[in-house]
């Protein structure tokens, strides 16, 4: 067998080096700060270390690689960053807010149908209690729910807003649930790596 299955049904792969059997980690369930409870060695730095690797350090906490205790001019991070410009969330979600394909699947609140029928102005409206309910009833997926959402927005302007409010995840829901991702992405990233 090439391998063993993990919790989730993926087969981990067994690495062969140097007629060493070495089988991959079962990744961790939350990355974040599994690094700082890491104590055995990478498994790269098992299966291809080399004698330089022993003059190079890192300092996690500066993001600086010595060589021989020198400092090295920067990392491929460092430069990447040189030529990138900073994200600006602020300014993406309002570009995304104020586009033809709001809103967006990912965007939609959980609980959408409850937002909906807390609003007096929207539950005047016979369409929106009816996409309410379809909300409800999973008649609809997620992709309906926004062409939906955008067809009674584009037809009943005056409650454009209060629709896509009720429905959609604001500002700060969607800047939090970005750093969730990326917070997830960087530790599987760095945990690839390893």
């Amino acid at each position: 067998m090439l391998g063993d299955i993990n919790a989730q049904g993926l087969l981990l792969p067994v690495i062969l080096s140097d007629d060493r059997r070495v089988e991959m980690p079962e990744p961790p369930v939350d990355f974040k700060g599994y690094l700082a409870n890491r104590t055995e060695p990478l498994l790269l730095e098992r299966l291809h270390s080399h004698t330089r690797d022993k003059r190079l350090t890192f300092v996690e906490s500066i993001h600086r690689y010595y060589i021989d205790g020198v400092a090295t001019l920067g990392s491929v991070t460092g430069l990447l960053h040189r030529f990138a410009s900073s994200f600006e969330a602020d300014a993406v979600i309002r570009n995304m807010l104020d586009g033809v394909r709001w809103p967006r699947p990912a965007y939609l609140k959980p609980d959408a149908h409850i937002c909906i029928m807390a609003s007096s102005v929207l539950v005047e409206h016979i369409e929106i209690r009816g996409l309410a309910d379809r909300i409800k009833n999973g008649c609809l997926s997620p992709v309906d729910v926004c062409q939906e959402v955008r067809r009674i927005a584009n037809s009943f302007p005056d409650i454009r807003q209060q629709l896509l409010d009720a429905v959609c995840l604001g500002v700060e829901e969607i800047i939090a649930a970005w750093d969730r991702l990326r917070e997830d992405a960087a530790g599987r990233g760095t945990y690839m790596h390893q």
